[in-house]
């Protein structure tokens, strides 16, 4: 399927990135093993809608902070939390989030660097997955 995929998306690169819920597959002919990737981002938090919820941007930038805290000193480079936020007009929900740096990133100073840049994009990765999931509290 992986092979197929980038055949179809990629046809004629030498390198490529597919993205998949719980992995992502990444091909080059120039080495980038251990080298701090900020080009190739990938996000479900949109700025735009954020506009609905009042509280949001405030309660994404917190959880996004935790989540990089956590990640950077966790072995395995990962975190997840949830966040009840109350204030979004429609009544609360909860933001539910991910970030993971790829173990070739061998030191916590490269994880964070990855994690937290560029600081005007504090919502973001480059060669992690932060991911943002909203659920209505019922």
């Amino acid at each position: 399927m992986i092979n197929s995929t980038t055949r179809h998306h990629c046809h004629g690169s030498r390198k490529g990135i597919i993205w998949y819920n719980y992995c992502f597959v990444k091909y080059s002919d120039i080495d980038f093993f251990g080298i701090i990737d900020t080009l190739n981002m990938y996000s479900f938090w949109r700025p735009s809608s954020s506009a609905m919820f009042p509280d949001f941007t405030e309660a994404a930038t917190n959880l996004t902070g935790s989540l990089i805290e956590t990640a950077v000193a966790s072995p395995m480079f990962y975190a997840h939390d949830q966040l009840q936020v109350m204030d979004t007009g429609y009544g609360p929900f909860t933001l539910y989030g991910v970030a993971q740096c790829t173990r070739d990133l061998s030191t916590t100073d490269d994880c964070n660097s990855c994690l937290d840049t560029p600081p005007q994009l504090n919502l973001q990765l480059a060669v992690v997955v932060l991911e943002f999931f909203m659920g209505v509290a019922t």
